[in-house]
């Protein structure tokens, strides 16, 4: 005697509009990027001027500033007690299109945030007096480099200066200061930085001597 089996018809219903509302989502945010590219293509001139853009960006120019010295003093400068910066080193332009600076501003990393330097020009016979060092730098206003009006290339190298004030004590900024940042504004009011690490230079107490800066610096 045989079993029947009984199959029993189930309804089912497939429900799609989650399904549709993930494909318009993603509809939607496909359609949201393309406007945004479509946006970016045509702000900068359509695919040439992308091109353009990417081999300024590759073959721009890189500001480095080897720093060989630095002299902490203290000067009174428009009836106020100021330190004074003076920097000794090297411009270099590490990228392929050459820089042609107009001015040069620097920020000193002090006691845990940035600082603002104050640029100025080096005076015509400025010296430098120390009770531990004799310092010799010549006439350093020829080799300011506030007033490089050349162009600097990859194979150009610049040595020579820069003066900054600020009111930073003269000892706070020598015990807290870890960094400074240089940065050469052009021509065509375009910037580019560069920073230093001011913890490498040598702590004094032994001669000094840079011939192409014209820089002597000697224990007394």
């Amino acid at each position: 005697m045989s079993k029947k089996r009984w199959s029993k018809k189930e309804t089912v219903k497939v429900n799609t509009d989650s399904g549709n509302q993930k494909i318009k989502r993603h509809m939607g945010t496909a359609a949201l990027i393309i406007s945004i590219l479509s946006l970016v293509i045509s702000l900068f001139g359509g695919i040439p001027g992308i091109i353009a853009w990417i081999q300024f960006s590759k073959n721009k120019p890189k500001l480095s500033f080897q720093l060989v010295h630095m002299l902490i003093g203290e000067t009174d400068r428009n009836s106020t007690n100021r330190t004074s910066v003076f920097l000794s080193g090297t411009l270099t332009n590490k990228g392929e299109m050459v820089l042609s600076p107009s001015i040069f501003e620097a920020r000193v990393f002090f006691d845990g945030k940035w600082k603002k330097l104050e640029r100025a020009l080096i005076p015509d016979g400025v010296e430098f007096l120390s009770n531990e060092s004799t310092i010799d730098v010549g006439n350093p206003s020829t080799m300011d480099l506030q007033k490089y009006a050349q162009k600097i290339s990859s194979m150009q190298p610049v040595e020579g200066h820069f003066l900054f004030f600020t009111d930073i004590p003269r000892n706070e900024f020598i015990e807290k200061s870890t960094s400074l940042e240089i940065t050469c504004i052009d021509v065509a009011n375009n910037e580019f930085v560069c920073t230093v690490d001011i913890n490498k230079l040598g702590k004094g107490g032994i001669p000094i001597v840079y011939p192409k800066h014209g820089l002597q610096v000697k224990p007394k």
